[in-house]
């Protein structure tokens, strides 16, 4: 008997295909481990000559990560620590940006910059803007921009 498995996620490029997109449709365990073994596969293979830039866009999901979600991105975090890049977190409530907000300052992981955002433009745009600096510059404080609802 064969099992299908309708993941519960999207996976996406963006911006030219210089930024990956993972928009999670809910934020149970069995999608959780799916995107994380998804995740760490391609974060393993990617290029060192490339910058990592990637976006997860939580607002499907519920907008409200649990603790489980939380421990398995911390171990995704922490991966290949020689690669710089930038991570984007899309939410869609306060609630949602401060509970993140709150993960990555707690997240050891200072070669890649983290921001929490509400509009996947201004994510998009922090994604692809100046890069020059990833490697010296440390994590920025995540703060929902512009206000959320």
């Amino acid at each position: 008997m064969t099992q299908i498995i309708k993941l519960q996620y999207d996976k996406e490029w963006l911006a030219g295909e210089r930024v990956l997109c993972y928009r999670l449709h809910d934020l149970t365990t069995s999608t959780i481990d799916h995107w994380a073994t998804d995740l760490s596969s391609t974060i393993n293979e990617w290029p060192e000559t490339e910058i990592w830039r990637l976006l997860i866009d939580i607002r499907l999901g519920g907008g409200l990560v649990n603790t489980y979600g939380l421990r398995r991105a911390r171990e995704i975090a922490h991966l290949r620590p020689e690669l710089p890049g930038k991570l984007a977190v899309l939410v869609g409530s306060k609630l949602a940006a401060s509970v993140i907000s709150m993960a990555i300052r707690a997240t050891n992981n200072n070669y890649r910059q983290r921001q929490v955002f509400s509009n996947e433009t201004v994510a998009l745009r922090w994604l692809v803007g100046d890069t020059g600096a990833l490697a010296s510059t440390p994590t920025q404080a995540a703060t929902p921009n512009p206000p959320l609802p």
